[in-house]
């Protein structure tokens, strides 16, 4: 079973006027920009990229790396159902809404998972879509992601959109409104759905597997270069079309390193002289295309490995980049898109995705960050106590925000006098004398 078919889920619409949740109902194997079928392929809605396009593309382990990483970042950062109220932003935890988006997507989905196979969707086929089930009371009880590939967008004539999703193949589609789907786009040419990545890296992603299946046919020959048989004597077609099957039969591949070879009267054997990876700068090559497809994907190298020019001091820069400037917008997509399909209308809650998370595996930065924000009177030792999970401490002070000034006293407090008063400069004195004198 392809990684495409694990990953798919399907609508029953035997129920449509109930939304019913997706189920599964069929697997599917695209090598065309199909379903393929007994009777032959059938046209996938989506279009764009196939599934074996897909598979081939995460094949590459630089773009493997970068869909990984850019997918578990933006899944490993807690999202919360946040409510405005007249002392600040406090999580909504009362909104069923909440937990929803904090731990459980639906029945078999926590909010990782769902976020993770979003994330990869919209990094492989430049969308991803997600549609709403409701409850008695009208209320989100569960989303659903659903697979791009069979998702096609119309636009209507009043600029509203309408999202056709085929439950069986050469069936009619599901037609959800725009207002039932949550949708995540990648760059976009046309504003209502995203380019695919792998299309615009095609190149890049090419070379990269051409290269990959030249070091395993390399490999695969035991690193040794092909032969050429030759004889000074005329042989017919058939024979030397045999002559070279049994030789690769032989010869060919690692079980069969060292097998001694006897040849026919008059046969010898050459290597053929070729260019050597050495001289192809194979390795260089490599990481040529490692970093353009890390750049493309605006991941750091050293993230997925590529240390090559990698020192302490810019490895951490770069680190820092990814947080303010790639994780960033992928955070803004995710946040923009789920405000929009969930909150409509609700202009007082929005939804965040904490990016406070990525500093829990750095306990010397994050000490700095709520250093920082103590100082400026901005969190109190009770708030830096419950963003690290800890229980509450009953003690005078805990709830209270300070600011330093001579000493560290609570906002609003004026300034503390100087217990004692600055010494006199005793060159004072004795100037004075002598003018007197």
């Amino acid at each position: 079973m392809s990684l495409r078919t694990r990953l798919a889920s399907f609508i029953d619409p035997s129920h449509q006027d109930e939304r019913a949740a997706p189920r599964p109902s069929f697997s599917f194997s695209n090598s065309g920009g199909g379903i393929r079928l007994l009777s032959g392929d059938v046209a996938i809605y989506g279009g764009g990229l196939s599934e074996t396009e897909v598979e081939q593309s995460l094949a590459v382990s630089a773009f493997h790396a970068c869909v990984r990483v850019i997918a578990e970042g933006v899944a490993g950062l807690p999202m919360k159902l946040m409510k405005k109220t007249e002392e600040g932003s406090i999580p909504d935890e009362n909104n069923p809404l909440y937990n929803v988006l904090a731990n459980r997507f639906n029945e078999y989905q926590s909010s990782w998972d769902a976020r993770c196979q979003m994330a990869m969707h919209c990094c492989t086929y430049g969308n991803s879509y997600a549609v709403k089930e409701y409850d008695g009371s009208g209320n989100v009880k569960a989303i659903w992601p659903l697979h791009p590939a069979l998702v096609s967008v119309e636009m209507l004539k009043n600029n509203r959109l309408a999202y056709d999703y085929m439950t069986h193949p050469g069936q009619e589609g599901v037609r959800y409104s725009q207002d039932d789907i949550i949708h995540i786009k990648y760059l976009s040419d046309n504003g209502y759905t995203g380019v695919v990545p792998a299309h615009l890296m095609q190149t890049c992603i090419a070379a990269a597997r051409q290269v990959d299946l030249y070091i395993n046919n390399f490999f695969a020959n035991e690193a040794k270069p092909a032969v050429v048989l030759t004889t000074s004597q005329p042989i017919p077609q058939e024979a030397a079309d045999k002559m070279r099957q049994q030789w690769e039969t032989m010869h060919r591949g690692a079980s069969n390193a060292g097998r001694t070879a006897v040849l026919p009267n008059g046969v010898a054997v050459a290597p053929i002289a070729a260019q050597t990876n050495e001289s192809s700068q194979l390795v260089e090559l490599r990481t040529l295309l490692t970093q353009q497809i890390a750049r493309a994907m605006r991941v750091p190298n050293s993230l997925i490995g590529e240390d090559s020019r990698s020192t302490y001091s810019n490895a951490e820069q770069a680190q820092l980049n990814w947080l303010s400037g790639g994780l960033s917008a992928w955070v803004e997509r995710f946040e923009s898109a789920f405000n929009m399909g969930l909150l409509r209308g609700k202009p007082k809650k929005f939804i965040q995705l904490d990016v406070r998370g990525v500093l829990r595996g750095d306990s010397q930065a994050r000490a700095s960050f709520y250093s920082s924000l103590f100082s400026l009177g901005a969190l109190s030792p009770s708030d830096v106590r419950a963003l690290e999970d800890l229980p509450p401490v009953d003690q005078p002070g805990m709830d209270r925000y300070y600011l330093p000034t001579n000493n560290f006293g609570e906002v609003g407090e004026e300034a503390p006098e100087p217990k004692t008063k600055p010494q006199a400069n005793p060159f004072e004195d004795e100037e004075t004398d002598d003018e007197e004198s």
